[in-house]
């Protein structure tokens, strides 16, 4: 049967024997904390909240707020940058299909009118520079949201 020798075995690569490790419950809620107020309930004759006798819960809190404005610090600017790039791309694409959209019409009208001028030359005129406002203003939008974007994602 094997036996279990009664000396520690050193392991080869250790540099020093094995030694028991003994861990003390924390002494945050002994009455010997150094935060910890003693009063006596009896000699005041007041109830008191928990928030007299424990400093650690506000430390906590503060903790908390403290972490919570280093995300925010951090965090942040690292989600708001990519998101402002994005949303100017994507403002540009729908820009970009208004002004092929209007585009396509301006080109109909100016084949009709060059293919056929009509007698009376006011109303087609005035057909086609109306069209091609709308298509010169999206495509400015169009070009201004990607150039936007761009500044945007090299600064």
């Amino acid at each position: 049967m094997w036996m279990r020798s009664a000396a520690p075995e050193f392991h080869p690569r250790a540099n020093t024997p094995p030694v028991p490790i003994v861990v003390e419950p924390a002494a945050l809620h002994k009455h010997n904390h150094m935060y910890y107020r003693h009063v006596d309930l009896q000699t005041t004759g007041q109830k008191l909240s928990s928030r007299w006798f424990c400093y650690h819960n506000q430390v906590w809190q503060r903790n908390a707020v403290r972490s919570g404005r280093q995300f925010i610090k951090h965090v942040v600017p690292a989600v708001v940058k990519p998101t402002r790039i994005l949303w100017n791309e994507l403002i540009g694409f729908v820009f970009t299909v208004f002004t092929i959209f209007f585009g396509a019409k301006t080109v109909r009208l100016l084949i009709d009118y060059s293919k056929h001028p009509p007698a009376d030359t006011a109303m087609p005129v005035v057909n086609l520079s109306i069209a091609i406002i709308p298509t010169l203003v999206a495509g400015w939008f169009a070009i201004s949201s990607f150039l936007r974007a761009r500044r945007i994602s090299r600064s």
